[in-house]
């Protein structure tokens, strides 16, 4: 959910709590136990499905986010060894097969890490047998395998929670119109006895308002850095394209001095970034965005 959403659910809530310490002055008016009703089944249900949300997202990504760590770590590893192996023995090719930055592993996409995780282990096996000194062994490639595959099933399910997370998106918005319906209705039957009851009608409009209490909220904060020092790379143009492409306009920030930029506001959902700048080669991955956390992003570009 949106913090725009939450807010508004906070407000229903007040109301709610406000209308039912007051049910004396209300509960006689037309048809008020039916919209009553209707408003706090609609706010119990928001309420469940935002909780549920925020739970669900949250550690998908915590554990998605451990396993590319580790894995990142390992395909490093094993990309050391058989460039040293490829420089002792010269074999240009292999070498060049071999070579990562360690940048690439650290802030490169989800399917990269894992794409080329399995490409290092293919070419270990290929030359498993003098990797050996090397400390690569059928053991340690075994390892990796298990490693790749439970990293693509964490990228599974990360995958269908954001699919998921589009059908709740979409029973949220029917429960909102639900309960602004429901909420129109209950205004109107209030009016009523707005001139009778003037200090009801005052507590009523402050039930209302909506409170936004937030102090510093971010859906995304990353940092551009250049793939072959790791230095940061200033005034690189960050677009940020909601998904599936439906004619949502784009969001665009720009990396400041040090590389870094930040993201106040983003529909929970994925998106496809795209980091472009005169001189290097442009950079596009999908990312996702989940209600009430702040996605971290890490780009490496490299000089065209």
């Amino acid at each position: 959910m949106t913090h725009e959403q939450i807010i508004r659910i906070k407000m229903f809530q007040v109301v709610r709590d406000y209308l039912a310490n007051n049910v004396g002055l209300v509960g006689n008016l037309p048809n008020y136990s039916e919209w009553f009703t209707s408003f706090s089944d609609a706010i119990a249900a928001l309420y469940k499905m935002m909780v549920a949300q925020a739970e669900d997202s949250t550690g998908v990504s915590v554990r998605k986010n451990e396993l590319k760590q580790a894995l990142g770590n390992a395909a490093f590893n094993l990309a050391s060894r058989i460039h040293s192996y490829a420089m002792q023995n010269h074999l240009p090719q292999l070498k060049a097969n071999s070579y990562y930055p360690i940048s690439r592993f650290r802030f490169g996409t989800d399917t990269y890490v894992r794409n080329h995780a399995r490409k290092l282990h293919d070419l270990a096996q290929q030359h498993l047998e003098p990797l050996a000194p090397w400390g690569v062994t059928p053991e340690t490639l075994e390892t990796l395998s298990i490693e790749i595959e439970t990293y693509n099933e964490a990228l599974i399910q990360k995958r269908s929670k954001v699919t998921a997370q589009t059908s709740v998106t979409k029973h949220i918005e029917t429960l909102f119109m639900e309960a602004n319906e429901a909420l129109a209705q209950l205004d109107a039957l209030v009016d009523i006895i707005r001139l009778a009851e003037p200090s009801f009608f005052r507590g009523y409009q402050a039930a209302r308002r909506l409170v936004d209490t937030r102090t510093n909220s971010l859906a995304m904060q990353g940092q551009v850095l250049d793939d072959t020092n790791e230095q940061p790379v200033p005034n690189v143009t960050i677009e940020l394209m909601r998904l599936p492409l439906n004619g949502h306009a784009p969001v665009t920030k720009q990396s400041a001095r040090l590389g870094g930029f930040r993201v106040k506001s983003l529909e929970p959902g994925m998106y496809r970034l795209t980091a472009s700048k005169l001189g290097y080669t442009e950079q596009s991955f999908e990312v996702a965005v989940n209600s009430g956390e702040t996605t971290d992003v890490r780009i490496a570009i490299r000089k065209a």
